[in-house]
């Protein structure tokens, strides 16, 4: 490995030490193109959860604007990345740039590189893989337009790797673990309803109702009118003689039943919605 300077050692100690701090892996997600670029300057850099030739999700610093479209075409188009290329068939995720695979002038016949890399300014890409779902890519990229990056910078971002797969590895096993517990939650929630004699819609809108959901959203959600919302809101607090969600809420949770198959919930946001080049 490369020597490092005593001040890009201090550096990384420094990016390392917020790595630790990351709760959620959205945070992760969000914040950990920032912590990378503090060691490694670039025009552009972004965290990629990429299905080769299928699809894409970008999340990119405000420095690349991308359109759904671009995604969609990276996606299409990632295979032609020739780092991509080597992740998928060595399984490898120390960092390696273009530069260690294709000449520039190979690079602009790639379809990728018209269509995607030529509009944002990519000319030289180094970048690094985390832990990674059979057959899937997740990795962090680092663009530069003129300048290739250097030794140093790949052994500072290889040693930059470890903590954050670690971190990454625990923020998913947490993100694991708490769908697992929402999933026994709904259950619960959904024989307790029952228990006290609500209905299979009413089930569904409790759902709702304990996910945060405003009564639009519930509609939205379950396909049904405002005021339908409101009618089941009232016959739900009527059923369990309460006057407010919260209420409502609390006195299912008191309620005792075994645990059954749940009803489709609701959630929060809208519906339905994977997760950078």
């Amino acid at each position: 490995m490369e020597r490092l300077s005593a001040s890009r050692l201090r550096k990384l100690l420094h990016v390392t030490a917020q790595v630790a701090e990351f709760r959620e892996l959205s945070e992760f997600r969000a914040g950990v193109v920032g912590l990378v670029r503090e060691l490694v300057p670039c025009e552009s850099a972004s965290y990629n959860e990429v299905k080769p030739g299928a699809s894409a999700i970008v999340v990119a610093d405000p420095a690349i604007e991308l359109t759904s479209e671009s995604v969609e075409l990276f996606g299409r188009l990632s295979g032609e990345n020739p780092l991509i290329a080597h992740y998928v068939r060595t399984g490898e995720g120390q960092p390696v740039r273009f530069s260690d695979f294709v000449s520039q002038r190979a690079l602009h016949r790639l379809a990728l590189y018209d269509h995607v890399y030529r509009h944002i300014g990519v000319e030289h890409q180094i970048a690094f893989v985390l832990p990674s779902p059979p057959g899937e890519v997740v990795g962090i990229a680092l663009n530069r337009e003129r300048h290739d990056f250097t030794g140093a910078e790949a052994a500072t971002l290889d040693l930059l790797r470890r903590p954050l797969r670690a971190c990454y590895e625990r923020l998913t096993e947490r993100e694991h673990l708490t769908s697992l517990l929402s999933a026994y939650e709904g259950e619960q929630l959904t024989a307790r309803a029952r228990a006290l004699g609500l209905s299979e819609r009413e089930v569904q809108v409790m759902h709702g109702v304990s996910d945060g959901a405003s009564n639009a959203q519930l509609a939205i959600g379950l396909g049904i009118s405002r005021r339908t919302v409101e009618k089941h809101l009232q016959h739900i607090y009527m059923r369990l003689d309460v006057t407010s969600r919260t209420q409502a809420i609390a006195q299912i949770q008191a309620a005792g039943a075994p645990v059954r198959s749940p009803a489709p919930a609701v959630s929060a946001c809208a519906p339905s919605r994977r997760r950078s080049p």
